[in-house]
């Protein structure tokens, strides 16, 4: 139990002893280690633009996060490597899947979905392996809707998975087929 108080009180006999006693802001952590919680964000962000921008890299943010998972960011594969290149100059391993083109019009402005997963270079990540990524491909018919990475803490490897899954259809055949 995590103690930080000190409590005195006095027996029958009007003796002062003093115990320590838990502190109740605080959750117990008997037998875990005493590093901090590893803490996510998950967002449907409907565009990344400046006020999504200004938002995930602000200090405050950046400070609270170790991780950030977003949807529908509608960036576009021609402008992938510029979303990419600024997560990295701002201190974080990102993995993206682009938005998907819709068939009616200008690619870059109807399109939907795009999902980012914003890792913060101090923790170890990586890209889930080839082989292990083409096999899931290949069970998910379609074009992707999720973006993953491995994160490796402590030497436990976490698969952390940020989906996009169909708006309106609740766990429709198409959404279970993204999770599977």
């Amino acid at each position: 139990v995590q103690l930080s108080r000190i409590k005195g009180s006095k027996d029958h006999k009007g003796k002062t002893s003093y115990s320590k006693v838990p502190d109740k802001d605080k959750p117990p952590t008997k037998g875990l280690s005493q590093s901090p919680p590893l803490v996510l964000f998950f967002g449907n962000i409907t565009k990344w633009g400046p006020q999504a921008d200004g938002f995930v890299y602000s200090d405050d943010f950046t400070d609270k996060y170790d991780a950030t998972g977003l949807v529908e960011t509608h960036v576009h594969h021609c402008d992938d490597l510029d979303f990419k290149s600024k997560a990295l100059a701002k201190g974080f391993d990102p993995f993206t899947s682009p938005a998907q083109a819709l068939d009616n019009g200008d690619p870059k402005k109807s399109n939907h979905g795009g999902e980012a997963l914003l890792v913060h270079s101090y923790l170890f990540s990586i890209p889930i392996e080839t082989d292990v990524m083409d096999r899931i491909l290949a069970l998910c018919p379609g074009p992707r809707r999720f973006i993953s990475c491995e994160l490796r803490v402590k030497g436990v490897s976490i698969l952390l998975i940020v989906p996009y899954f169909w708006a309106g259809e609740g766990l429709s055949a198409r959404s279970l087929a993204i999770m599977s």
